[in-house]
């Protein structure tokens, strides 16, 4: 049999992931390595259901690795809105990190959505409220492309098989109260809107939105971390996917040539 260690080496000689521990590697082979196919496994105790491995590993890194949305909170009750919560996994760490945290999520993607739901049930979170709804500048019906893992988005394209018409919500109604941690990762709308948002942006202590730069659209980073400076944050960015050799080739992930993590904070 092999050890963990050995596990744990050929997971990373593989590129399938970058593990800084020995425990982790039982959670990813649990996973199986299916793409865009639900799977449920023990995980943290209960049953867990996924959509796609893929998509989970990379989730668990991010977030049970890595925490990157790891955040010391003024009470023991936080306010998280989480935008985009894809299977909910972000959602699970959030409520590791603060048992009695008053979540609202939401997920456009109908199937994940659905996943999502069947995870929080569960495990009985009452104080936790997933909404099938992409978040967006104004309450309409858009054209949402299914990826089946991470990458669904609001696409004007409408000529596939994966576009579905998903109702909106509009994310500034839901920032008239304080709000502890605001995550927007929505796949591009994400600059759209942090615009329409920018006059209740002081109600929220800290913000985590992960910019997405299509290629072949006009960048717009610069707009989005002016309206987060106006707003009395400062901000840290972090590379999401980023090309190794920009000058050479563009490297797209979804039609993304970069990504970044831009985490933004009050002194």
């Amino acid at each position: 049999m092999l050890s963990k260690r050995f596990k744990l080496r050929a997971i990373i000689e593989k590129g399938i992931y970058y593990l800084k521990t020995d425990p982790h590697v039982d959670v990813i082979e649990r996973a199986g390595t299916k793409r865009f196919k639900k799977t449920t496994f023990d995980f943290l105790g209960q049953p867990l259901e996924i959509h796609d491995s893929a998509s989970f590993r990379h989730s668990y890194e991010e977030l049970f690795i890595r925490n990157t949305y790891q955040f010391k909170a003024i009470n023991d009750a936080p306010l998280i809105l989480d935008c985009g919560c894809n299977m909910g996994l972000s959602i699970l760490y959030f409520k590791q990190l603060y048992p009695k945290s008053q979540i609202l999520a939401f997920e456009a993607d109908r199937s994940i959505y659905e996943t999502a739901q069947k995870n929080i049930q569960r495990r009985g979170l009452a104080d936790v409220r997933i909404y099938h709804n992409a978040v967006w500048d104004c309450e309409t019906v858009v054209h949402f492309v299914t990826e089946g893992g991470l990458g669904g988005r609001v696409d004007h394209q409408t000529n596939t098989d994966n576009v579905k018409g998903v109702k909106t919500v509009r994310l500034k109604d839901y920032l008239q109260q304080p709000v502890d941690f605001l995550k927007i990762d929505i796949e591009g709308a994400e600059g759209r809107v942090l615009k329409d948002c920018r006059s209740e942006l002081g109600n929220v202590q800290r913000l985590f939105v992960e910019y997405h730069s299509r290629y072949g659209d006009p960048q717009t980073l610069h707009e989005s971390l002016a309206i987060l400076q106006e707003a009395g944050f400062r901000y840290h960015i972090k590379e999401a996917h980023v090309a190794s050799h920009p000058f050479m080739h563009q490297n797209l992930n979804y039609g993304m040539d970069l990504q970044l993590n831009v985490f933004a904070y009050r002194d």
